[in-house]
Formats: C-alpha cells, structure tokens, sequence
C-alpha cells in the first residue's frame, strides 16, 4: 500500500471578514479510487486538506493544471464564488507541506502576486445549492463538463459587455447540453436537446418564453 505521507494544506483567503461556514465535505481527487480529500469552505476562506505520496514543488502546483492539487482548487474556487454569489478578491493563497515531523515548508502567495478568477463586477443573481454544487466535485466525465459549464457561467456574471457575456453563456450552454445529453458532437447533443424540451414543456417556461420572443424578433 502506497503511504500518503505528505500533507498538503491549502488556506485561500478572501477580503471579507465573515466566517459563514458555507460548505464541509470531503471530495474525490483524480488518480484515487477510495482516498478522498477534505474542503471546508466560509465566505472568507477555502481551506482544502490534501494527503499525497509525491512531494510536490509548493509553487509549481499553480502552474500544473493536470495535477490533482490544482483540479482540487479550481473545484474549491467554483463551489466558492457560485455560494457567496459576489465578488470577493482573493488576498492570500498559504500552502503548507507537512509530514510526521510536522510542518516541512510553507510558499504564500500575496494579492499582488493572484490572478483574480473572476472581475470585481461579478454578481451571481440566482442561487446554487450546495447540493447541487456538489455534482460538480466528483470525478467523472459529467462532472468535468458540469464544472466547464459552471466556469464560463461565472465568469459571464462578470462581464459588462453583452457580447462577451453573451459569449461565455454561449460556452457554458454547449457544455450543459453535452453533458445531459452524452453525445459528443453540437448537432446530435442539439438534437436530443431539441427532443427534451418538445417532451418537458411545462418545465421550461422561462426556456419557452425566451424562445418567443426570439421568433417574433427575427421573424417580424
């Protein structure tokens, strides 16, 4: 058996100084089938637990986006801006290694050294449970195109330009519709979407309103 003998925390924190606990679960991670890692989430921090066999390099973790560590922030970061719903900067990022003689060596990041997920516009109008949000943590093909759809989601709450927003609904749309309906390509994903809605009506009055109004616009 593999020991798991490095210990990795994760302290992201944000300019706010509520501690509104928002979310405690433990999460999968990719490369494991059974161990899990743990994310505690506040409105002023995300505080992730990650126990690994490799010792990573502290720094290198921000610019791996195919390890386990950064997947786990990104996940930890989209469950945090879709619960508070606004802008919060994030003023520090603190990663601790630790193992049997305790701490072994510490980077942070400062403000000024963090690019920013979202913009300072940013506003989520509509609320995401944490049931739901939870979809987003599992490790499984769905869940990778849940959490795509999510990111341009958020992002397009940030943005002022219509068209750029417009853009990113666009993205994160094409990557619902994927995900529910399993197939690969725009047009048959389009096709068992178009079969859904003719089916579910009365669950997608706002879908149908929407389309309306569209219809009536460029038909005249």
């Amino acid at each position: 058996m593999i020991s798991r003998s490095n210990e990795y925390k994760i302290v992201i924190a944000t300019a706010t100084q509520s501690t509104t606990s928002l979310m405690n679960v433990h999460i999968p991670y990719i490369g494991s089938a059974s161990f899990k890692d743990h994310l505690v989430i506040t409105n002023s921090k995300i505080e992730l637990i990650c126990r690994r066999s490799a010792k990573v390099k502290l720094d290198d973790i921000f610019y791996n986006n195919n390890s386990s560590l950064y997947q786990q922030i990104t996940k930890a970061l989209l469950c945090y801006y879709g619960l508070v719903r606004k802008y919060y900067p994030i003023v520090s990022i603190k990663i601790e290694r630790s193992g049997m003689q305790g701490i072994l060596e510490t980077y942070i990041r400062s403000e000024l050294e963090i690019s920013q997920p979202l913009e300072p516009s940013y506003v989520l109008h509509y609320k995401l449970s944490e049931t739901a949000l939870q979809n987003i943590l599992q490790e499984t093909d769905k869940a990778t195109l849940l959490r795509n759809a999510l990111s341009h989601y958020l992002v397009a709450n940030a943005k002022e330009n219509e068209i750029q927003r417009f853009e990113k609904l666009w993205k994160s749309f094409n990557a619902v519709y994927k995900a529910m309906t399993g197939k690969n390509t725009d047009k048959d994903a389009l096709i068992e979407l178009r079969i859904f809605a003719l089916q579910n009506k009365g669950n997608l009055i706002h879908s149908n309103k929407v389309s309306k109004c569209l219809t009536m616009l460029f038909t005249g």
